[in-house]
This record gives C-alpha cells, sequence and structure tokens, in this order.
C-alpha cells in the first residue's frame, strides 16, 4: 500500500497532467477558430484566444513539472524499499556509510546536456542517486559535481524493526487476551466488595472496636446486610487478631474465613488486611526470597520484613496445623489499599515463598512496587494453579505510583471508571496502557500534596466497592464500638414526576 502510495498517485495526476496540457492547446487553437467564426477582428480574437490558451498551456507544465518530481521521488522511494525487501547486506552497507557522517561513497558525476552547476547544487535526490556540488574537492580536484546511490539502508532497517516490533506487538496482545478471558471467568464482584470492606478495617490498627467490627461485617447469618454473605463466606466470632506495627503508620489484622454454605467454593482460611502510610521511593532495593535480582521499594519491603513475624503468628494461631505451610486446605487471602496494597504484595510472595496456598485476593488502587524482573516473578507465580490470582481493583486514575518508567505492573486490573460505578468498566491486562486507569484522566491533586509526596494520594482513597465510597476513614463507630460495615448501595433512581 505504501508503495503504491508514492508511485501510482504520481504517476495518475502526471497522467491528469498531460491530459490538461493538451486540453490547453486545444482550447487556445478552438479559441481563435470560434472567434473568427463569430465575426470578431481577427487579430483581436488572436489575442484574447491565445492569451487564454497560453495561460492553461503554462498551468498545465507548472502542474506536469511538480508531478514529475513527485514520479522521481516515487521512484527513489521505490528503488530504496527494493533494496531493503531483496539487498539487505547492500542496505546494511550503505547504512554504515550513511552513519560514518555520508562524506564516502561519492564519485565524480559528468554533466549531460543542459545540466550545471546550479543544476546540481538544486538537484538532491533524482532516480535513486543523490547529487551534490563539490566544496572541498570530495570526489576529485577537478570534479564539480558527485553523485553517489541514495543512502536506503535507514528505511530498510526501519521496516525491518517495524516488522519485528509489529510482530512482538501481536504477541503480547494475544497474552494479554488470554489474561483477560481467564480473569473475566475468575473475577467475583461479590467478593471484591467483601474484600474492600475489610480493607477499610484495617484503618481502625488495634482499637478495641475492631474486632467486633471485622466479625460482624462478615457474619454468617445475615445480619444488617453485611457484604461478605453474597461472597459466600464469613468470619467466626472472635476470630479476628489485630496488630499494631511500626508506630501508628502500619497496621494489619488477621481473621480467619470459612465458606458461608455446602455450595461455596471459598476455601478456608485466613485473610490478612494492611494499612500503611509509607512513602513512595524510586531507590530498588533487592531482598526478596527466591528473588535474585528483583528491586522493589526500600520503604515498603521494609515494612514487609518488619511484619512477617506477626503474619505468621496470627496465621498459626487462627489456621492451626491446617495452616501449616505445605497444606492444601488452607489459603491465606491479603487485602489492602494504596501503600498497604504495596506491602500486602510483598508479603503475599514471602509467603508463597514459604509454601503457603495464597487465594484468591482482591487489593484497592494498588501502586506499582518493582522493577520488570519482580513483575515477572510475580506474575509467574500468581498465575500457577492454586496460587492466587491476585486482582488489583481500581477506581478512576488509582494510586500514585512512582514515576521512574522502570516500575512495571503485574496484576490483573479490575477498572471502575468513577465512585458511582456499580459496574466494572473494563478488565485490563497488566502493562496496556490504553486501558483502565493508564488511560484515565489525571484528577486533579490536593494542594498540600505536592508537600507530603510520600503518604498515600487522596485520590487513592475513593473507591466504588468501598462502603461510602471511601476506603481510608477509621470511624468510631467501627474502630470503638464494634458496628460493621455495609456494601455500597446502587443509587436511587429519582421519583418519577407527577403529571
Amino acid at each position: 500500500d505504501e508503495v503504491d502510495a508514492v508511485t501510482v498517485e504520481p504517476r495518475r495526476r502526471w497522467g491528469v497532467a498531460r491530459a490538461a496540457l493538451a486540453a490547453g492547446v486545444l482550447a487556445g487553437c478552438a479559441g481563435l477558430v470560434a472567434s473568427s467564426a463569430w465575426g470578431a477582428p481577427p487579430a483581436v480574437a488572436a489575442r484574447v484566444d491565445g492569451a487564454i490558451g497560453a495561460s492553461a498551456v503554462e498551468a498545465a507544465e507548472s502542474e506536469a513539472s511538480a508531478y514529475t518530481r513527485s514520479a522521481e521521488a516515487a521512484d527513489a522511494k521505490m528503488a530504496a524499499w527494493r533494496a531493503a525487501m531483496f539487498t539487505p547486506a547492500k542496505a546494511a552497507a550503505t547504512n554504515s556509510s550513511a552513519k560514518d557522517g555520508g562524506n564516502s561513497g561519492w564519485k565524480c558525476h559528468k554533466y549531460t546536456k543542459g545540466q550545471t552547476d546550479k543544476w546540481c547544487k538544486s538537484a538532491g535526490t533524482q532516480s535513486g542517486v543523490q547529487y551534490m556540488l563539490a566544496t572541498a574537492g570530495e570526489c576529485g580536484a577537478a570534479c564539480p559535481c558527485c553523485q553517489k546511490a541514495a543512502a536506503a539502508a535507514a528505511p530498510a532497517a526501519n521496516a525491518t524493526v517495524s516488522a519485528a516490533e509489529l510482530r512482538q506487538k501481536k504477541k503480547e496482545a494475544a497474552a494479554r487476551l488470554r489474561e483477560v478471558l481467564r480473569a473475566k471467568v475468575s473475577y467475583s464482584e461479590p467478593m471484591a466488595t467483601a474484600f474492600a470492606a475489610l480493607a477499610r478495617l484495617a484503618a481502625c490498627g488495634s482499637k478495641p472496636g475492631v474486632y467486633g467490627a471485622v466479625g460482624s461485617t462478615c457474619n454468617q447469618y445475615d445480619l444488617q446486610s453485611p457484604p461478605c454473605v453474597p461472597a459466600g463466606f464469613y468470619v467466626p466470632p472472635g476470630a479476628v487478631v489485630a496488630q499494631q506495627a511500626l508506630g501508628s503508620t502500619t497496621s494489619m489484622y488477621a481473621a480467619q474465613v470459612k465458606p458461608s454454605s455446602e455450595s461455596s467454593r471459598f476455601l478456608p482460611g485466613v485473610l490478612l488486611a494492611f494499612q500503611a502510610a509509607a512513602p513512595m521511593d524510586a531507590r530498588l532495593r533487592e531482598g526478596l526470597t527466591n528473588c535474585a535480582g528483583c528491586g522493589v521499594q526500600g520503604p515498603h519491603l521494609g515494612t514487609a520484613q518488619e511484619l512477617m513475624g506477626q503474619v505468621k503468628s496470627a496465621i498459626s494461631q487462627l489456621g492451626g496445623d491446617g495452616c501449616e505451610p505445605g497444606g492444601d486446605e488452607c489459603a491465606i487471602y491479603v487485602t489492602a489499599h494504596g501503600a498497604g496494597a504495596a506491602v500486602a504484595q510483598l508479603v503475599a510472595w514471602e509467603l508463597a515463598q514459604a509454601g503457603h496456598g495464597v487465594g484468591a485476593s482482591y487489593l484497592f488502587n494498588a501502586p506499582l512496587v518493582g522493577d520488570e524482573s519482580f513483575a515477572n516473578a510475580m506474575r509467574a507465580q500468581f498465575s500457577k494453579a492454586g496460587s492466587g490470582p491476585i486482582f488489583n481493583v481500581v477506581t478512576g486514575k488509582g494510586a500514585t505510583s512512582p514515576r521512574a518508567s522502570y516500575f512495571k505492573p503485574w496484576m490483573t486490573e479490575a477498572f471502575y471508571a468513577d465512585s458511582s460505578s456499580r459496574a466494572m468498566t473494563a478488565m485490563c491486562a497488566a502493562g496496556d496502557d490504553a486501558c483502565g486507569s493508564a488511560a484515565a484522566p489525571a484528577p486533579p491533586r490536593p494542594a498540600l500534596a505536592s508537600l507530603f509526596p510520600g503518604l498515600v494520594d487522596a485520590q487513592a482513597c475513593g473507591h466504588a466497592l468501598a462502603p461510602g465510597n471511601d476506603l481510608c476513614t477509621a470511624r468510631e463507630a467501627q474502630c470503638y464500638a464494634g458496628q460493621p460495615l455495609q456494601a455500597p448501595q446502587a443509587p436511587q433512581a429519582p421519583p418519577a414526576a407527577k403529571k
């Protein structure tokens, strides 16, 4: 198509120009004949109609000249294309010549009829040959005009690279499609809604009401419409362990979870919910188990490592012998939002390396944590049978991530356009820049955001699936009184106007 565009069209228009040229000549002749026949003075008629004919001829000649140059340029591009397709070695040699500054390969051009130094200076490239007026003896001391084959290697290289890139893009698109199709089968919106409520309760830390709030939010008897009943699991009374770590900025709780009916496919185990406000850091640190070369954000890695002792203790306390590493009758689930979701990713990796089975989990507005090696390792680990998947459930632009290009996504993203969405907008494969939060417009940032870039972005708190569309706020009703959270309700339609 590209070759046709640069060769066929100019030649077609050259044919039109030739026709116009002939028409101009005929118009002049016809004008003379018509004016004589109509009785006008022959001298006046010849002068008027001759001028009209000459004008038409000049216009046609000008257009013909322009399209002649287009056809010559098309010939040069065609020659370059053929060189790219059939003479790659020659193209590569020409490319190396172009790289060395373009001064090699010149030879003397012998003028033909009508060619002068002025012509040589303005000739440029014609029919695959490049011309240059000699100024310093580039092609011989006595030669005024130099010529060499036009550099065709650059298009050749570009064509080759483009074809390889196109194949790679098709391969990546096919992998993303498979990832999205698998995710659509395993993603559960009722489960994501329940995990969102449990993620919000992590903000209570170790306050006395958190135990009752978690239990009542996920009670077995459908009291006050808890969000966990539609998801098919519940938290038994008294089966919550809360921990406050690293001062007041990081906390977690663990809850025993069980299927709420015999028909539920939910695997019993322990759910871990995290709350964190670790600063973002573009510097990478290594230190993950069995992940040589994996770089992750240092503050999140430090938090995860300090929490692992408490995490393992809580799993042992709530899960008993059934949740020992290597067991297949117990799953560990993780949930959190923002910076807490960054810590949850690293904890999930460490638990998997210790032999625990990590069940299907839901993180919310999770930021990027590590480099490409980390992303590849996480994707491989949590796409195995019996491990994961872990979804990043995002509303709008999601959480703020480091801007360094070496941070890479790895989770499949369930995207909700805004906090009023009650149904998923799109399911996006990791790294798809044209889908979901990657393509969403950035919201206006709070005025003080630039002064505290390390804290959880305020925009990461709003979420379509969270109770009250809020993932961050720890309210006294839950943290001290132990009252349950309820699933977000669909917006009510406005009452119909009375007639």
